[in-house]
């Protein structure tokens, strides 16, 4: 019998088909501008996108997918194991857009970049004021931003200090 720290993690298939699509759709790439590039059919990328791993997809196209896609090489593996795809530093994307980017977040990535650069340049070594710093984290291209994790928190944090406040002045 195998105890529960024996047990391996499922693979997450589902993460990988939302990470992907998103990311894909987020850059601007269709389905078959992206398998194309990636030398597999548009079929098995669509297999991968519903959650399920694709036949005959192995680590060199995983890592071919996660390149194309802006992360590092082993993002895909990540992924399935449950964890954070990584941003590659100064990634640029690898493939031809068929459509224009359908988030208003998502620049392009030479424009990103130039800010990113930008920003580094204009306050080199200067850490986020001191009422930003527990709710920011510093990427892997060394850059802070607000994470959306810690925020949630302190702004759950904050309205538990309000219900008590209120609680107890009633």
């Amino acid at each position: 019998m195998t105890s529960p720290s024996d047990a391996r993690p499922q693979p997450r298939w589902d993460l990988v088909a939302l990470a992907v699509r998103f990311r894909r759709e987020q850059l601007g790439y269709g389905v078959d501008d992206l398998a194309a590039h990636l030398g597999i059919p548009a079929d098995s990328w669509r297999t991968l996108e519903a959650g399920q791993r694709p036949s005959g997809f192995g680590k060199e196209h995983a890592a071919a997918a996660s390149t194309a896609l802006g992360w590092t090489p082993d993002s895909l593996d990540r992924i399935v194991r449950g964890r954070r795809p990584v941003d590659a530093p100064g990634a640029l994307p690898t493939i031809a857009r068929s459509a224009p980017p359908t988030s208003a977040r998502s620049a392009p990535p030479t424009l990103a970049r130039a800010a990113r650069e930008e920003v580094v340049r204009a306050a080199p070594g200067r850490s986020a004021p001191w009422f930003l710093a527990p709710i920011c984290s510093k990427g892997p291209d060394g850059v802070r931003r607000v994470d959306p994790a810690r925020l949630g928190v302190l702004g759950g944090l904050v309205i538990l200090g309000v219900v008590i406040v209120v609680f107890f002045t009633r």
